[in-house]
């Protein structure tokens, strides 16, 4: 009892000790910063205290300052931010390294200094690019580092003529480290207005003027994986001085509209590939597959690069370009082929105000006598459905539309239905009939077009040794396809003693569910569907005689605010019938929806409990 004592006085003494006397000269505003980091024994690091300041003055040069600390306790924070890479214009923007600084357990300060620990680079992701290389990264190596050291970043980025004439930004009050203390400050010059939008539980600025001060406390950090890649659930504010989004729209369309000037030479190799197309869709796949084999797309996390353009005549020379350049070359040669296309910028989630923070990319709007469509500039149209588009922000760059977000359908809209009719049980190859069917936002429209309908039924079904013998296309539309098909699979039963088992996890149902971190046993976060709607399976066999079922999946029924689940399973008629369906009303799942979820997706997978067992021999027959 005397030991634990001591020991327990020990600690409070360390901790003590730690939070006020080790470390000297840290500014006053940490000393009581420095007690939370014992809060958080586990973490990679802990962000101490920074300020952000974006200044907007009144000749329009633009200047952009952050002040941080931050505490590494380990090897791997050491190597996550032993050596930030600040990113920068060459030429046109100018960066000053105010303090780079690391602070020892043992009272030492260690400055870095240009000497001997700032080197500018080309980015990684911009190399073999040499048009785009005026983004640079200056890397600054912290020097003194151990673990349990503080390090302090201070520079400035001063932009005299800037790319665009409004001054914004989107800055986040969370991440996946704690954050102790967060201070967001945006000075306009007289006469200035701040468009801006708290959300997310992020604080409402304090307004004196035209200064705009967002103070944020300590917050804990978060999994990656938890968040999905949801940024929209953390508190975040977005600001911009643009009036509206007409203003932003017009800068785009004149600056689209002086890159795209004159016709483009059309490659022979491009010619050769339109001569066999006749059909508008048929040339716009055409234009497209020949760009994704031609052309890299290059990005770079920095505000100015998604805007940043080339002429398209220098893109289709170059070989490469960030998306919004890709875009505007191949609607270019598009509307040389006769073709009626034009470019818009995507944000993911919804864009809280006018600005070009959080652009996800470049897309095309297609128009056809027959369709309409909006698909990735140069990825297959099965890699960017309309599908993955809803919800997202989508700015016309001509400047004639309307700024809009896509909408997702009622649930009763969307859905994926697979029936599946199994024969010949009892044979070593088993033969079968299916009719997979989807409506809504979930028709994979783009898909079954781009790859055909047996290609996408090979990659949807899950039956071992499966082969398709014929498939044809009912309905083919982007809210309708319907695919009836005839098919084959040996080895598709697994065989123990007498028993034959036949797994059911033959269609990935999950596919509404999106993104999904199955090893997760507990979330924050929501848990963020793709598409609200509903995935059905629907599995009927036929029993040669004298076969039984042993094992069969029990029946659940689950109703929730957020959606409802359904299995059932039996014989009737001599016929084994089997049914999972999940339908999912909301957008958003709460995070004390998940495990049932989960354990309703780990259930659809391939498991031993997600299969029916029969029986080869009949109970008679087993008795003798």
């Amino acid at each position: 009892m005397k030991t634990r004592l001591l020991l327990s006085i020990s600690l409070v003494f360390f901790l003590v000790s730690f939070s006020y006397a080790e470390f000297s000269g840290l500014p006053d505003q940490l000393k009581t910063n420095l007690a939370a980091i014992q809060k958080y024994p586990k973490t990679s690091s802990v962000l101490l205290w920074m300020q952000e300041k974006y200044q907007l003055q009144a000749n329009g040069t633009q200047v952009y300052e952050t002040h941080s600390f931050r505490y590494l306790p380990d090897d791997a924070a050491r190597d996550a931010w032993g050596d930030p890479h600040v990113a920068y214009i060459d030429e046109e923007q100018k960066l000053e390294i105010l303090a780079s600084r690391c602070y020892t357990k043992d009272g030492r300060k260690v400055d870095s200094t240009p000497q001997n620990s700032f080197n500018p680079i080309t980015p990684e992701e911009l190399q073999f690019a040499p048009q785009l290389t005026k983004f640079r990264q200056m890397v600054i190596t912290m020097l003194g580092l151990e673990n349990g050291c503080i390090v302090e970043l201070h520079y400035r980025l001063t932009t005299e003529k800037p790319l665009y004439r409004w001054l914004s930004g989107h800055v986040t009050f969370r991440e996946t480290a704690p954050t102790i203390a967060h201070e967001l400050i945006v000075e306009l010059p007289a006469g200035h207005k701040l468009n801006y939008k708290s959300a997310a539980g992020a604080p409402e600025p304090k307004i004196s003027g035209t200064v705009y001060t967002w103070t944020s406390g300590e917050r804990a950090g978060y999994l990656t994986e938890d968040l999905g890649g949801n940024s929209e659930l953390l508190p975040h504010v977005a600001f911009t001085t643009a009036s509206d989004w007409s203003e932003v729209q017009f800068e785009l369309k004149n600056r689209v509209q002086k890159v795209s000037q004159g016709d483009l030479a059309i490659p022979a190799s491009l010619t050769e590939a339109l001569a066999a197309k006749n059909d508008p869709e048929g040339k716009l796949d055409a234009v497209k597959s020949w760009c994704k084999e031609r052309f890299n797309e290059r990005e770079f996390h920095h505000a100015d690069f998604p805007i940043s353009l080339r002429s398209a005549s220098a893109v289709l020379n170059s070989g490469y370009g960030n998306s919004l350049e890709l875009a505007v070359m191949v609607s270019k040669l598009c509307n040389q082929m006769g073709l009626t296309t034009s470019v818009m910028l995507r944000y993911e989630g919804e864009a809280a105000v006018p600005y070009l923070q959080h652009i996800a990319g470049a897309v095309i709007e297609v128009r056809t006598p027959d369709n309409y469509f909006i698909c990735d500039p140069i990825l297959p149209r099965n890699e960017l459905s309309q599908a993955d588009l809803v919800g997202n922000t989508l700015m016309p760059i001509n400047g004639d539309g309307k700024v809009s977000v896509m909408p997702s359908l009622g649930t009763a809209s969307n859905s994926i239905k697979l029936f599946l009719s199994l024969e010949n049980l009892d044979k070593d190859t088993l033969q079968g009939t299916g009719v997979f069917s989807a409506h809504g936002q979930l028709a994979p429209y783009e898909a079954v077009r781009s790859e055909g309908a047996t290609a996408f039924l090979d990659g949807l079904l899950k039956l071992k040794g499966i082969k398709i013998s014929e498939a044809t296309a009912r309905e083919l539309a982007f809210g309708m396809v319907q695919v009836n098909f005839a098919f084959s699979a040996t080895s598709a039963l697994d065989t123990a003693g007498d028993y034959r088992i036949l797994p059911l996890s033959v269609m990935d149902v999950s596919s509404v569910a999106g993104h999904t971190p199955i090893g997760l046993l507990k979330r924050e976060f929501p848990h963020q569907v793709r598409i609200p709607g509903e995935a059905t399976l629907h599995i009927e066999a036929k029993l040669p005689d004298d076969w039984k079922v042993t094992k069969q999946h029990p029946a659940i029924t689950s109703k929730q605010a957020w959606g409802e689940t359904l299995i059932t399973s039996g014989v009737k008629d001599g016929r084994f019938t089997f049914t999972r369906s999940i339908k999912l009303t909301e957008r958003f799942v709460p995070a004390d929806g998940w495990n049932e979820l989960r354990h309703w997706l780990l259930g659809a997978g391939a498991r031993p409990d997600n299969a029916v067992v029969f029986n080869t021999k009949s109970s008679e027959s087993a008795k003798k």
